[in-house]
Order: C-alpha cells, then structure tokens, then sequence
C-alpha cells in the first residue's frame, strides 16, 4: 500500500481534538489531508481515516453521528477521542461506546485512542450550577485539568497513529 491516501478529519470546540489531529497527522509518511469535519461532503478516495472529536453531553455531538452514520461504510476507521474526563474514569467506557455505535456496521474500525482535554471555562461554569450532582463533580474535576492535552497524551496519539498505520501497510 505504498500509495495509501490518508485523511485526518476532526472536530473540534476547544482545539484540543485538533492538537491531537495535528499530531496524528505528523506521523504519517504517505498521502494525506487534514480536514475539519465541517469541510468534508464524503469519505471517498481514502483508504485509511483518522476520525476524531470531542465528547460532548456523554458522547459524539449529532454532527459526528450523522456524518459517521452517512459515511463510514466500508472504511477502515481509526477513532481519536477528546473529553474532560481522566482515562481511567468509569464514566469513560460508556461514552466510547457510545462513540463506536455511530459507525457503520461495516465499518472496520482499526482502533480507538482517547485522551483528556481542557474543558472550556463555559461548560465548566454551566455543570457547576446544575443540579445534577454527577455534573457538579465533572465542573470540580474539569477545572484540574488545564493544559491538556499534554505532551505525554500527544506522544501517546503519535504512537496510536503509528500503531494503526502498521496495521494497514
């Protein structure tokens, strides 16, 4: 596949999905596009895609699912994921899941990678005033994290991006 034709697509609110993109799309050593999701009509004329965005309200926002819903059939797909939450987390795995079931049934997604980001200062302001106690929790967490993603979680999409590309050449 010395012709493989690659695309990093993302989305993205607070740049943090798109720092990851950016590192992912480093990595790669064959023909490749980076592209906001918002500027993409289809998935046609790549053989490999990096697909990537934030968790937002316990999963993919309707853009991403409808997007993926429409166009993921028959693509080999490499998730990225960006959320508030620390990785080892058990609100996490839902929210993955969540994030895999907006694929195509015939989708083979080659792997997941998801990393914490910074949570933007609004949201933060919004969960602390709910009365969702679940909420108040995810504001207090959330404003711990500043600066992230860091350097060792871009070092970590770099590795997944190297990882899934052995896995295609």
């Amino acid at each position: 596949m010395l012709n493989l034709k690659v695309l990093v697509a993302y989305s993205t609110r607070t740049n943090n999905t798109k720092i990851i993109a950016e590192a992912i799309y480093g990595e790669i050593e064959f023909k490749k596009e980076i592209r906001k999701i918002e500027e993409l009509d289809n998935l046609d004329g790549y053989e490999l895609i990096f697909f990537g965005f934030p968790i937002e309200s316990y999963g993919p926002n309707q853009e991403v699912k409808d997007f993926l819903k429409e166009h993921s059939a028959n693509k080999k797909i490499a998730l990225f994921i960006t959320h508030g939450s620390p990785e080892y987390s058990d609100f996490l795995a839902p929210w993955l899941e969540e994030s895999k079931k907006c694929l195509d049934g015939s989708t083979e997604l080659l792997g997941l990678f998801n990393c914490q980001g910074d949570v933007a200062q609004f949201v933060i302001d919004s969960m602390s005033k709910s009365d969702s106690p679940t909420l108040r929790y995810f504001a207090q967490e959330s404003s711990k994290i500043k600066g992230q993603p860091d350097e060792t979680r871009i070092n970590k999409a770099k590795d997944f991006a190297n990882e899934i590309l052995n896995k295609v050449i």
